[in-house]
């Protein structure tokens, strides 16, 4: 069994896309399907599921990647310890984040590794759910993750911070609230939103808030960017929930804290315990973490 074969395998999984895992492997499609075909008669059974909307795994497809992709990643790191050996030099860690958390909190935390860790590369993964970010780390196609706490188990986790949230006001809405560094939701029970796919991570958190406060709230427009909510309510298509984290310092006064208050945990964390290089990322990222102002 060939472990590109098996890597090939992950990225798929990952894509849920054949067209898409060749582009990002740089292969032909029909070189990579012959790939997994290749793959699913050494094994005997059929990995993967096509149909028009992508390709998913079989059952049998997760059950092998639930024990070879964890065999992977230890493959992987033991040829970057090897080469690390020979070669003393750039170390490449995969780092998969959820994108609210990639253009917030993660560009001080990178800044902050690199300086002190000039040999170092990162390669980031960006999600939308951190259901998926996990599901990366459990796969070995990362080496660390940093989202919030794992569902499950894994070896190593570490808290990070808690961030909050804020209330993005349309201009027309400010007024009300010019006085006040907070906003009660119930308060914009009537006003339009601007709301997360279903498949968003934050989409769950804005619903259980809102519902929270007594309503649901209605749709100007949807979006899967932290950074697109944020814009769409500064323009006044409706009100938005953002990381305060992802609100630039001249845009802080179009926003305010939400009442009740709303936060997530954000933690790092890897598949097993962490190797002399992630140690040190690690311990570098909670660092600059602790540093960071509040909003």
């Amino acid at each position: 069994m060939r472990l590109e074969h098996v890597e090939e395998l992950l990225v798929i999984a990952e894509e849920g896309s054949v067209t898409r895992a060749a582009a990002r492997l740089h292969l032909s499609q029909p070189a990579l399907t012959q790939h997994m075909q290749a793959l699913e008669r050494e094994l005997g059974v059929p990995l993967l599921r096509r149909h028009k909307r992508g390709t998913h795994l079989t059952a049998a497809g997760r059950a092998f990647l639930e024990d070879a992709g964890p065999a992977v990643e230890r493959v992987q790191k033991a040829m970057r310890t090897a080469r690390r050996a020979v070669e003393g030099g750039e170390v490449t860690v995969r780092l998969a984040t959820i994108r609210s958390v990639s253009s917030g909190l993660l560009p001080s935390l990178v800044r902050s590794a690199l300086r002190e860790l000039p040999q170092m590369q990162i390669e980031l993964s960006e999600f939308g759910h951190a259901s998926q970010v996990e599901e990366a780390i459990r796969s070995g196609l990362a080496d660390v993750a940093i989202g919030p706490p794992p569902a499950s188990e894994t070896g190593f986790v570490e808290q990070l911070l808690t961030e909050e949230f804020r209330v993005v006001l349309p201009p027309a809405q400010l007024q009300q609230w010019k006085h006040s560094s907070t906003v009660e939701l119930a308060q914009l029970a009537h006003e339009r939103w601007v709301l997360y796919h279903d498949d968003h991570g934050l989409a769950e958190l804005v619903s259980q808030a809102t519902l929270a406060a007594g309503f649901s709230p209605r749709a100007a427009v949807r979006t899967s960017q932290v950074d697109a909510a944020l814009n769409l309510a500064i323009a006044g298509l409706g009100v938005a929930i953002v990381p305060a984290m992802n609100v630039p310092e001249q845009d802080q006064g179009l926003t305010r804290l939400p009442s009740p208050s709303l936060t997530r945990r954000l933690c790092v964390y890897c598949l097993t315990a962490p190797d002399k290089e992630l140690t040190r990322l690690v311990h570098i990222m909670k660092q600059s973490a602790a540093r960071q102002p509040s909003p």
